[in-house]
Protein backbone atom coordinates (compact mmCIF):
# COMPACT_ATOMS: atom_id res chain seq x y z
CA UNK A 1 0.00 0.00 0.00
CA UNK A 2 1.33 3.39 -0.98
CA UNK A 3 0.08 6.98 -0.48
CA UNK A 4 -0.52 8.70 -3.79
CA UNK A 5 -2.11 12.18 -4.09
CA UNK A 6 -3.26 11.97 -0.48
CA UNK A 7 -4.86 8.58 -0.99
CA UNK A 8 -3.72 5.11 -0.02
CA UNK A 9 -3.72 2.69 -2.91
CA UNK A 10 -2.68 -0.94 -3.28
CA UNK A 11 0.14 -1.45 -5.72
CA UNK A 12 1.20 -4.76 -7.20
CA UNK A 13 4.94 -5.09 -7.83
CA UNK A 14 6.78 -7.75 -9.83
CA UNK A 15 9.42 -9.46 -7.79
CA UNK A 16 12.50 -10.68 -9.59
CA UNK A 17 13.13 -14.36 -8.87
CA UNK A 18 16.79 -15.28 -8.90
CA UNK A 19 17.66 -18.31 -11.01
CA UNK A 20 19.45 -21.29 -9.52
CA UNK A 21 22.04 -23.67 -10.94
CA UNK A 22 20.51 -26.94 -12.08
CA UNK A 23 21.47 -30.48 -13.09
CA UNK A 24 24.06 -30.69 -10.33
CA UNK A 25 25.76 -34.10 -10.56
CA UNK A 26 29.09 -35.87 -10.21
CA UNK A 27 31.23 -36.54 -13.27
CA UNK A 28 33.32 -38.95 -11.21
CA UNK A 29 33.77 -40.01 -7.59
CA UNK A 30 37.18 -41.33 -6.60
CA UNK A 31 38.94 -42.17 -3.35
CA UNK A 32 40.74 -38.80 -3.39
CA UNK A 33 38.49 -36.52 -5.45
CA UNK A 34 34.92 -35.75 -6.49
CA UNK A 35 34.17 -33.72 -9.61
CA UNK A 36 30.94 -31.72 -9.43
CA UNK A 37 29.33 -30.40 -12.62
CA UNK A 38 26.24 -28.23 -13.05
CA UNK A 39 24.36 -26.09 -15.56
CA UNK A 40 23.33 -22.45 -15.46
CA UNK A 41 21.88 -20.50 -18.39
CA UNK A 42 22.76 -16.96 -17.23
CA UNK A 43 26.48 -17.41 -16.87
CA UNK A 44 27.22 -13.83 -17.99
CA UNK A 45 25.59 -12.58 -14.77
CA UNK A 46 27.70 -14.79 -12.50
CA UNK A 47 30.44 -13.32 -10.36
CA UNK A 48 31.24 -16.78 -8.97
CA UNK A 49 29.59 -19.97 -7.78
CA UNK A 50 29.55 -20.89 -4.11
CA UNK A 51 30.24 -24.55 -3.33
CA UNK A 52 29.24 -26.04 0.01
CA UNK A 53 29.81 -29.50 1.46
CA UNK A 54 27.63 -30.63 4.35
CA UNK A 55 26.44 -27.05 4.82
CA UNK A 56 29.89 -25.46 4.98
CA UNK A 57 31.39 -23.39 2.20
CA UNK A 58 34.53 -25.06 0.89
CA UNK A 59 35.25 -23.12 -2.29
CA UNK A 60 34.15 -20.71 -5.00
CA UNK A 61 34.36 -21.37 -8.71
CA UNK A 62 34.12 -19.19 -11.81
CA UNK A 63 33.41 -22.24 -13.99
CA UNK A 64 30.51 -24.66 -13.98
CA UNK A 65 32.47 -27.41 -12.28
CA UNK A 66 34.51 -27.97 -9.15
CA UNK A 67 36.85 -30.76 -8.04
CA UNK A 68 36.68 -31.51 -4.33
CA UNK A 69 39.95 -33.06 -3.09
CA UNK A 70 41.77 -33.90 0.08
CA UNK A 71 43.18 -30.36 -0.04
CA UNK A 72 39.66 -29.08 0.63
CA UNK A 73 39.02 -31.67 3.34
CA UNK A 74 37.67 -34.65 1.38
CA UNK A 75 38.04 -37.95 3.24
CA UNK A 76 37.84 -41.54 2.04
CA UNK A 77 34.78 -43.57 2.90
CA UNK A 78 32.61 -40.58 3.79
CA UNK A 79 29.16 -39.56 2.57
CA UNK A 80 28.69 -35.92 1.59
CA UNK A 81 25.90 -33.54 0.60
CA UNK A 82 26.79 -30.74 -1.82
CA UNK A 83 25.21 -27.38 -2.64
CA UNK A 84 26.02 -24.92 -5.41
CA UNK A 85 24.59 -21.38 -5.56
CA UNK A 86 25.28 -18.25 -7.60
CA UNK A 87 26.84 -15.03 -6.34
CA UNK A 88 25.74 -12.51 -8.95
CA UNK A 89 27.73 -9.60 -10.33
CA UNK A 90 26.99 -6.33 -8.58
CA UNK A 91 25.15 -4.75 -11.53
CA UNK A 92 22.58 -7.57 -11.52
CA UNK A 93 21.24 -6.44 -8.16
CA UNK A 94 20.31 -9.90 -6.95
CA UNK A 95 21.20 -11.63 -3.74
CA UNK A 96 22.82 -15.05 -3.91
CA UNK A 97 20.61 -17.57 -5.67
CA UNK A 98 18.95 -20.55 -4.01
CA UNK A 99 21.23 -23.56 -4.09
CA UNK A 100 21.15 -26.63 -6.26
CA UNK A 101 21.60 -29.67 -4.00
CA UNK A 102 23.09 -33.12 -4.36
CA UNK A 103 22.77 -35.65 -1.55
CA UNK A 104 24.54 -38.82 -0.43
CA UNK A 105 27.72 -38.77 -2.47
CA UNK A 106 29.67 -41.82 -1.26
CA UNK A 107 33.44 -41.49 -1.49
CA UNK A 108 35.03 -44.96 -1.82
CA UNK A 109 37.65 -46.21 0.56
CA UNK A 110 39.59 -47.67 -2.36
CA UNK A 111 39.19 -47.17 -6.10
CA UNK A 112 38.30 -50.35 -7.98
CA UNK A 113 40.86 -51.89 -10.36
CA UNK A 114 40.22 -52.25 -14.09
CA UNK A 115 40.35 -55.76 -15.52
CA UNK A 116 41.89 -56.16 -18.95
CA UNK A 117 40.67 -58.67 -21.51
CA UNK A 118 41.84 -62.22 -20.73
CA UNK A 119 44.56 -63.95 -22.73
CA UNK A 120 44.34 -67.67 -23.49
CA UNK A 121 47.22 -70.00 -22.67
CA UNK A 122 46.53 -73.32 -24.49
CA UNK A 123 45.51 -75.89 -23.70
CA UNK A 124 43.62 -75.09 -20.49
CA UNK A 125 44.72 -71.85 -18.85
CA UNK A 126 43.76 -68.19 -19.01
CA UNK A 127 45.86 -65.20 -17.97
CA UNK A 128 44.15 -62.28 -16.23
CA UNK A 129 45.70 -58.89 -15.59
CA UNK A 130 44.37 -55.64 -14.22
CA UNK A 131 45.26 -51.99 -13.80
CA UNK A 132 45.50 -50.61 -10.28
CA UNK A 133 43.61 -47.31 -9.91
CA UNK A 134 44.26 -46.78 -6.20
CA UNK A 135 47.16 -45.30 -4.27
CA UNK A 136 45.99 -47.23 -1.20
CA UNK A 137 45.61 -50.77 -2.58
CA UNK A 138 47.71 -53.37 -0.79
CA UNK A 139 46.16 -56.58 -2.08
CA UNK A 140 43.66 -57.85 -4.64
CA UNK A 141 40.92 -60.46 -4.40
CA UNK A 142 39.51 -62.26 -7.44
CA UNK A 143 35.96 -63.64 -7.58
CA UNK A 144 35.18 -66.24 -10.25
CA UNK A 145 31.93 -67.53 -11.74
CA UNK A 146 31.76 -70.67 -13.88
CA UNK A 147 29.00 -72.42 -15.79
CA UNK A 148 29.92 -75.75 -14.19
CA UNK A 149 28.62 -74.77 -10.75
CA UNK A 150 26.62 -71.75 -11.99
CA UNK A 151 27.69 -69.69 -9.01
CA UNK A 152 30.26 -67.13 -7.89
CA UNK A 153 33.28 -68.32 -5.93
CA UNK A 154 34.19 -65.37 -3.73
CA UNK A 155 37.81 -64.98 -2.69
CA UNK A 156 38.80 -67.48 -5.40
CA UNK A 157 42.32 -66.04 -5.47
CA UNK A 158 44.16 -63.42 -3.43
CA UNK A 159 47.20 -61.46 -4.54
CA UNK A 160 48.95 -60.20 -1.42
CA UNK A 161 51.07 -57.52 -3.03
CA UNK A 162 50.06 -54.16 -4.53
CA UNK A 163 52.36 -54.82 -7.50
CA UNK A 164 50.99 -58.31 -8.22
CA UNK A 165 48.47 -57.60 -10.96
CA UNK A 166 48.58 -60.90 -12.86
CA UNK A 167 46.86 -64.24 -12.33
CA UNK A 168 46.83 -67.49 -14.33
CA UNK A 169 43.77 -69.69 -13.87
CA UNK A 170 43.18 -73.32 -14.82
CA UNK A 171 40.02 -73.78 -16.85
CA UNK A 172 38.13 -76.51 -18.68
CA UNK A 173 37.74 -76.50 -22.43
CA UNK A 174 34.55 -74.92 -23.82
CA UNK A 175 33.33 -73.83 -20.39
CA UNK A 176 32.39 -70.25 -19.62
CA UNK A 177 33.92 -68.15 -16.83
CA UNK A 178 33.46 -64.65 -15.43
CA UNK A 179 35.95 -62.72 -13.33
CA UNK A 180 35.97 -59.56 -11.20
CA UNK A 181 38.69 -58.18 -8.96
CA UNK A 182 38.53 -55.93 -5.90
CA UNK A 183 41.28 -53.99 -4.17
CA UNK A 184 41.78 -53.85 -0.44
CA UNK A 185 43.85 -51.31 1.49
CA UNK A 186 43.90 -53.05 4.87
CA UNK A 187 42.55 -56.25 6.39
CA UNK A 188 39.35 -54.41 7.38
CA UNK A 189 36.38 -55.46 5.27
CA UNK A 190 35.15 -51.87 4.89
CA UNK A 191 38.51 -50.83 3.38
CA UNK A 192 37.64 -52.58 0.13
CA UNK A 193 36.84 -51.27 -3.32
CA UNK A 194 33.75 -51.93 -5.35
CA UNK A 195 33.90 -54.67 -7.95
CA UNK A 196 35.91 -53.99 -11.06
CA UNK A 197 34.41 -54.41 -14.49
CA UNK A 198 33.47 -58.01 -15.31
CA UNK A 199 35.31 -59.95 -18.01
CA UNK A 200 33.89 -63.11 -19.55
CA UNK A 201 35.85 -65.95 -21.09
CA UNK A 202 35.01 -69.27 -22.72
CA UNK A 203 37.96 -71.63 -23.00
CA UNK A 204 38.97 -72.19 -26.61
CA UNK A 205 36.78 -69.37 -27.91
CA UNK A 206 39.08 -66.35 -27.93
CA UNK A 207 39.89 -64.78 -31.26
CA UNK A 208 43.60 -65.23 -30.63
CA UNK A 209 43.20 -68.91 -29.79
CA UNK A 210 45.82 -71.19 -31.34
CA UNK A 211 43.27 -73.94 -31.85
CA UNK A 212 42.02 -74.50 -35.43
CA UNK A 213 38.30 -73.79 -35.48
CA UNK A 214 35.60 -75.88 -37.14
CA UNK A 215 31.88 -75.38 -37.49
CA UNK A 216 29.30 -77.92 -36.44
CA UNK A 217 25.70 -78.39 -37.53
CA UNK A 218 22.90 -79.60 -35.30
CA UNK A 219 19.59 -80.23 -37.05
CA UNK A 220 20.64 -77.88 -39.85
CA UNK A 221 21.58 -75.01 -37.51
CA UNK A 222 25.20 -73.92 -37.36
CA UNK A 223 26.93 -74.20 -33.98
CA UNK A 224 30.17 -72.21 -33.98
CA UNK A 225 33.18 -72.61 -31.78
CA UNK A 226 34.34 -76.23 -31.77
CA UNK A 227 38.10 -76.44 -31.63
CA UNK A 228 40.65 -79.16 -32.23
CA UNK A 229 44.34 -78.89 -31.50
CA UNK A 230 45.63 -81.55 -33.92
CA UNK A 231 44.47 -83.39 -37.02
CA UNK A 232 43.87 -86.67 -35.08
CA UNK A 233 41.61 -84.73 -32.73
CA UNK A 234 39.66 -83.44 -35.72
CA UNK A 235 38.84 -86.97 -36.84
CA UNK A 236 38.02 -88.05 -33.29
CA UNK A 237 35.51 -85.20 -33.09
CA UNK A 238 34.10 -86.20 -36.48
CA UNK A 239 33.72 -89.86 -35.46
CA UNK A 240 32.18 -88.85 -32.15
CA UNK A 241 29.61 -86.64 -33.82
CA UNK A 242 28.71 -89.33 -36.38
CA UNK A 243 28.03 -91.82 -33.60
CA UNK A 244 26.01 -89.30 -31.62
CA UNK A 245 23.91 -87.40 -34.14
CA UNK A 246 22.23 -85.28 -31.49
CA UNK A 247 25.55 -83.53 -30.93
CA UNK A 248 25.72 -82.47 -34.58
CA UNK A 249 27.64 -83.61 -37.64
CA UNK A 250 30.76 -81.67 -38.49
CA UNK A 251 30.74 -80.08 -41.92
CA UNK A 252 34.33 -79.88 -43.18
CA UNK A 253 33.39 -77.35 -45.83
CA UNK A 254 33.32 -74.85 -42.94
CA UNK A 255 36.38 -76.16 -41.16
CA UNK A 256 38.48 -72.98 -41.11
CA UNK A 257 36.59 -69.76 -40.29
Amino acid sequence: MEKQDGRYVYCAKMLKVTASPFNLHTEYVKEDSVKLVWDFDQHNKVDYYIVKRNGQQIATSTTKFFIDTQNTGLQRGQIYNYEVSVHYKSWVGHADSPAAKLYNVQVPWVDAPTLRQPAEIPPNQVRLSWHNNSIYAQKYIIHRWDDITNQWHYGYYQANSPIETLFVDNVQWLHKYKYVVVARATSASYDTSAWSNTVEYTSGMLAQSNYPRMSAYNNGAKVAGLYAKTVPEIFRLYTFSKNFRNLGILDFRHFFL
